[in-house]
């Protein structure tokens, strides 16, 4: 990630940057993958690496009950989803 922001941010230097970490998922949560991270170690990691940007957790923005499938956020869950980008973003222009 951090490498990324910095290739990234050398092509758009001026850019607005918003890094939306994942959202909430109960089944990846706290298993770990085949590298022994949780979605909850990535996010975290995601969150760190965007702090000289502007970083939206992810975690915070949905409740399980947004999820259709347990894993997808449904129409309602998109929604939230769009609105909480567009408040981080509106500070930027």
């Amino acid at each position: 990630m951090r490498a990324f922001l910095t290739v990234l941010r050398q092509g758009h230097p001026h850019a607005p940057l918003l890094v939306v970490s994942p959202a909430v998922r109960p089944d990846a949560d706290t298993t770990p993958n085949r590298f022994g991270a949780t979605l909850t170690h990535l996010r975290e990691a995601a969150e760190r690496a965007a702090h000289d940007v502007r970083p939206l957790p992810g975690g915070e923005l949905l409740d399980v009950a947004r999820l259709v499938d347990g894993v997808h956020p449904g129409d309602e869950g998109h929604a939230l989803l769009a609105e909480a980008v567009v408040r981080a973003l509106r500070p930027l222009r």
